[in-house]
């Protein structure tokens, strides 16, 4: 059996940055990849935890809900759609490869029993082919160092930026099960640059940046709509757009908003019914640092609604 791990600069830069932003307690954070044919997992995505999925502290975390999942639905629906547009191998499969957390303050570094279980879980139960799971531990040097970069140090990586962030890799897989195996084994992962993985699709607003997206719903919810979200393919290419379809007692006709992955960056398209024809406002002023909402109430004003 080969357990080979390749995991992209930018998701070691993400698993230092979810660390460095908490060196006083544990946090964790989900992955996702590929799996190629060869049987090699490729680390590609990080995915921040959302807040309400996530709890801290000194001597423990837990890691888990609805936002996690819904993250995780959407980068495998967007892979299958990349897949349909020739822009993933057909030989690649996306997964979900588990999670990796830290042990900041215990100085422990290694797994647990607990943390055994449950990536031999993962596999057992869940179902995972493969299953990934990165031990950090966060030590702060000071902002004076220089020493910059990743670097091999047996049997993890060492990530130098401020503090020195060591990372082991555990490993366990459906084939090590089926060969009575029972506990995950050390790896050290090849470090890919991003351009050299199977290309990801960015994850939506929607789970980068969860408070935002809370925000805006609650915005509209004040002023009385009630709102539905879908994500679908509308401009006929991956990413998929998460989609916002809103009504109001007062309104004749319900209000589609369409926002792209990296909204607010991104301008959002406004469509309403006019004459029994779907029409796209016009005349739409947008900054970043504007809300939803704010359009809504130009559109409520200007009689389109």
């Amino acid at each position: 059996m080969t357990a080979d791990i390749l995991v992209t600069e930018g998701a070691i830069e993400a698993m230092y940055a979810e660390g460095a932003k908490h060196p006083q307690i544990e946090t964790a954070f989900d992955l996702a990849g590929f799996i190629d044919p060869q049987g090699t997992a490729i680390v590609t995505t990080v995915i921040p935890p959302a807040p309400a999925d996530i709890v801290r502290g000194i001597a423990h975390v837990k890691l888990g809900g609805e936002f996690q999942g819904l993250a995780i639905k959407w980068l495998a629906a967007n892979a299958r759609l990349m897949k349909r547009c020739g822009i993933i191998a057909q030989d690649l499969s996306f997964s979900y490869l588990h999670s990796g957390h830290s042990h900041h303050q215990l100085g422990y570094k290694h797994y647990s029993g607990t943390d055994e279980d449950t990536i031999v879980e993962m596999v057992e139960k869940i179902g995972l082919p493969i299953a990934v799971g990165p031990l950090l531990n966060l030590h702060p040097i000071g902002p004076s160092t220089r020493w910059q970069g990743i670097h091999a140090n047996e049997p993890s990586l060492l990530l130098v930026r401020g503090h020195r962030l060591y990372i082991k890799f555990y490993y366990f897989s459906r084939a090590m099960l089926e060969e009575g195996k029972r506990k995950p084994i050390v790896v050290i992962p090849r470090i890919i640059k991003d351009k050299e993985a199977p290309p990801m699709p960015p994850l939506s607003w929607r789970y980068f940046a969860p408070k935002v997206f809370a925000e805006q719903i609650r915005h509209m919810e004040s002023r009385g709509c009630q709102i539905q979200v879908v994500e679908r393919d509308v401009q006929d290419g991956p990413p998929m757009e998460t989609q916002f379809f809103v009504t109001h007692p007062r309104w004749k006709n319900p209000l589609l908003v369409i926002t792209s992955w990296n909204f607010p960056t991104a301008v959002p398209t406004f469509k309403f019914l006019k004459s029994g024809k779907q029409e796209t406002a016009t005349g739409i002023e947008w900054n970043p640092e504007m809300d939803l909402i704010d359009v809504i109430l130009r559109l409520e004003e200007r009689g389109e609604l």
